[in-house]
């Protein structure tokens, strides 16, 4: 009897077990393909540093727009053709559509730039490489020594030579 029991036991136990799924599984379409901890990336010209872009956490997706994802902050130095830093950028996070050629910055975006001294604060800008503009649709504060400008947004080119504050209101 003991033995009918046991072998009975063992039958029900397997026969559960035959359907479940065990272990973690891993869905490659929401899964990054690579993630690289503290990236730093250096963008020259002839040997001239031009860019220095800077990432704590960078997630690599397989997607068709080959997206990356910066989800601990972001640094971004461009630098003039002495090597001389002209313009710092961060962000608490991006994203980058490599395909599309679309980088979007989000939650306190800074940029400071040096040569004028100009600080633009906003919290969603987005840079178009194609067209070689950058862009914000959202609050934007443009400060420097003699006054604030606030605005819906702004544009300017990448080198940040002609910024233009949308909807803009000046405080001296």
């Amino acid at each position: 009897m003991k033995r009918y029991f046991f072998i009975t036991i063992m039958a029900v136990a397997i026969a559960a077990c035959e359907n479940k799924k065990v272990g973690i599984t891993f869905d490659s379409n929401t899964m990054p393909m690579q993630t690289v901890y503290d990236a730093k990336t250096m963008f020259t010209d002839r040997g001239q540093l031009q860019m220095l872009l800077e990432q704590p956490i960078l997630y690599n997706y397989e997607d068709v727009d080959r997206t990356q994802v910066s989800p601990k902050g972001i640094e971004m130095s461009f630098y003039d053709t002495a090597s001389k830093l002209q313009v710092y950028m961060r962000a608490d996070s991006s994203v980058n559509s490599q395909a599309s050629k679309l980088m979007r910055f989000y939650r306190n975006v800074i940029i400071y730039d040096y040569r004028t001294g100009d600080t633009i604060t906003t919290e969603i800008l987005n840079w178009d490489q194609d067209k070689r503009k950058i862009y914000s649709n959202v609050y934007t504060r443009r400060a420097n020594a003699e006054m604030i400008t606030t605005g819906t947004g702004f544009e300017a080119d990448e080198q940040m030579t002609h910024v233009e504050i949308k909807n803009p209101q000046t405080y001296f």
